[in-house]
């Protein structure tokens, strides 16, 4: 941007919410519309934004995060590496009927294990965690799951290390109240997040991001206790 003073305008882009949650059941939410901030404070389970004519749903429950040790569901799909990219997000989560033409969850008691580096390098950060956070609770409903494995670009955004961070989305984060307010412990997301592990075990199956070092498999340490110590 020319650092001009001119107002920068991003068409069609919703980025946020950024959501936090009392303790008396209010919430208050940020969020980015094309070049403007928003902000609204409610109470209730539901969040409804209105962004560039499309209306979006936020369910403000909080998903319950599937035990990292379980049995081998009998379906199971596996992405990773989706970076922001909420537009192949959808695409494929269709594409492996995972969910119908609304994004709604029909995998029934199926599980989708997201492997790592959720985020970064794409503008689509929060699409895609509300994504993924909607289809938790969802997955729940219907005797299903949806793991979320931590990467490395999980814990660098969480350690507000940003060098990796899409420009119009850093932009965005900027005005949201900077990328360490924006994921905070206190928010919705950034909370979430903060609760996923780093390792999954389904069956005789170990789902990591990257790979088990030498160092770690000597350590003889139980898939709870790394994600404790993560």
């Amino acid at each position: 941007y020319s650092g001009s003073g001119d107002d920068v305008e991003l068409p069609g882009f919703l980025d946020g919410p950024v959501v936090r949650r009392f303790q008396d059941g209010r919430w208050q939410a940020l969020w980015f519309c094309e070049r403007e901030v928003f902000e609204r404070k409610g109470e209730g389970d539901l969040l409804d934004v209105s962004c560039a004519g499309k209306a979006v749903h936020f369910p403000l429950s909080q998903p319950r995060v599937p035990a990292p040790v379980a049995a081998m569901p009998t379906k199971l799909a596996v992405l990773s590496d989706i970076e922001g990219n909420a537009v192949f997000l959808d695409g494929a989560l269709r594409a492996l009927a995972i969910v119908d033409g609304n994004g709604a969850w029909t995998y029934g008691s199926g599980h989708l294990v997201v492997l790592g580096d959720s985020v970064d390098r794409g503008r689509d950060v929060f699409p895609v965690l509300w994504t993924l956070y909607r289809l938790s609770l969802q997955a729940e409903a219907a005797g299903g799951a949806v793991h979320v494995v931590l990467g490395n670009h999980e814990q660098y955004l969480l350690h507000s290390n940003i060098s990796r961070a899409n420009p119009e989305h850093l932009y965005t984060l900027g005005r949201l109240g900077g990328p360490e307010a924006a994921f905070a412990t206190d928010t919705l997301i950034g909370g979430w997040l903060r609760r996923m592990p780093v390792a999954l075990r389904l069956g005789r199956v170990l789902f990591v991001h990257g790979g088990v070092s030498t160092a770690t498999v000597d350590a003889g340490m139980s898939v709870e206790s790394l994600n404790t110590a993560i």
